[in-house]
């Protein structure tokens, strides 16, 4: 009894092998119809390299106006962007902020571009993509987390970490057989980001900086004699926003970093910050400077000397900071903000940029320190101009 010969898959899109003569074809869609063509070899490495000619002149073909469907099976953007969603939620190599921002970049794709969800991916195109580009950038309406009024148009930032999901988005179709390439290439991707400008921070001065950390420290809310129970828990949070803003401006920790950090991991002249799992929060090691040993020393003191676990009980400080910014009368600050508050004081109490670099976990050996921290304070500035000889 003999078999019918069948269609075998292989691990290359548009490929795929027949079992009787164990000859390779070439599958595409082009114009609206599906095409076969054969490949004249039943080796796999020759079959590839013909496999890309044929496909390179589909997308010749393609470019002077031929259409195509691209779309045998049916498939759909929100069906991808599910699938997507699912195997970044099971992926154990990605943090949970990385699964959060994948969840976030999704739901802007389908609330920014119509329809998106009963897309086609031929429908994806380059000119489309730099129209949503465009619109999103210029005109979109949202309302960012914490903020109390809409604004008009995504931030540079936003919409590249988008593109970057809508390419894999297309990525996922040319492996389904929906698309015979990827139109969002590298290239692509380059030439359509928006440039992202990054934000200087106006660092206050010493004397500022240090009235933001006792303000942080302070109870906000002034209650009646008989609510000193209250008063005292208040008072005890108020404590923690201003230990844990000091350490990440002791320490250069991240917020991810600083809300992890272990008491076990503080030495006498060295403290480990562990890092996290992205590749710019590295393991290293940094030397407690002398406010550093202040702040650990009355840490120790207010917690009765019991320090086991956890240095903090809080994983952010964002609406203290922001409280006593105001109050003090200074730009407000962020977290991350603080991070650049001690590499500009390290750079600026003449510690080299390599060694700086270290302490922030950085693995370029200085190239990102000098671009994003070698901004100086303007106190800083004054007392160097005074010190140029012309």
């Amino acid at each position: 009894m003999t078999t019918e010969p069948t269609w075998l898959s292989t691990d290359q899109p548009n490929l795929i092998q027949h079992s009787g003569n164990g000859r390779y074809y070439a599958r595409y869609a082009l114009a609206g119809r599906r095409h076969l063509k054969a490949l004249k070899t039943s080796k796999l490495a020759v079959a590839k390299q013909k496999l890309r000619e044929t496909l390179f002149g589909v997308e010749k073909a393609r470019a002077a106006g031929v259409a195509t469907i691209g779309d045998p099976a049916g498939v759909r953007m929100g069906a991808l962007a599910a699938e997507f969603l699912s195997n970044s939620k099971s992926d154990t190599n990605l943090s949970e902020a990385t699964k959060l921002s994948h969840i976030v970049y999704v739901r802007r794709l389908e609330k920014t571009w119509p329809g998106f969800d009963g897309l086609r991916p031929a429908a994806i195109t380059v000119k489309a993509t730099r129209d949503w580009v465009h619109r999103v950038h210029s005109f979109a309406e949202h309302c960012p987390p914490g903020a109390k009024t809409k604004r008009h148009g995504y931030s540079a930032s936003s919409i590249n970490h988008t593109l970057g999901v809508l390419a894999e988005l297309l990525k996922m179709a040319v492996s389904r057989g929906a698309l015979l390439v990827a139109p969002l290439s590298l290239e692509v991707v380059r030439e359509l980001r928006r440039k992202v400008v990054p934000r200087v921070p106006e660092l206050p001065a010493r004397a500022d900086m240090a009235a933001v950390f006792d303000e942080m420290g302070k109870c906000p809310t002034r209650l009646p004699e008989q609510y000193q129970s209250i008063k005292k828990v208040l008072d005890d949070q108020a404590a923690d926003g201003a230990e844990f803003a000091r350490f990440m401006a002791y320490t250069g920790a991240r917020l991810a970093e600083a809300a992890e950090q272990v008491w076990e991991d503080v030495g006498t002249e060295i403290i480990v910050i562990r890092g996290t799992k992205t590749d710019g929060s590295l393991r290293r090691d940094v030397p407690l400077i002398p406010q550093l040993k202040d702040l650990l020393a009355s840490m120790r003191a207010r917690r009765g000397g019991v320090c086991v676990g956890k240095l903090f009980a809080i994983r952010e400080c964002d609406k203290n900071l922001t409280r006593a910014c105001k109050a003090i009368g200074v730009k407000r600050l962020k977290h991350h903000d603080l991070r650049h508050y001690f590499a500009t004081a390290c750079i600026e109490s003449g510690i080299d940029i390599p060694t700086v670099s270290r302490w922030l976990g950085h693995v370029d050996g200085g190239v990102v320190c000098m671009k994003v921290y070698g901004h100086l304070r303007q106190e800083h500035s004054i007392a160097a101009a005074a010190r140029v000889v012309a």
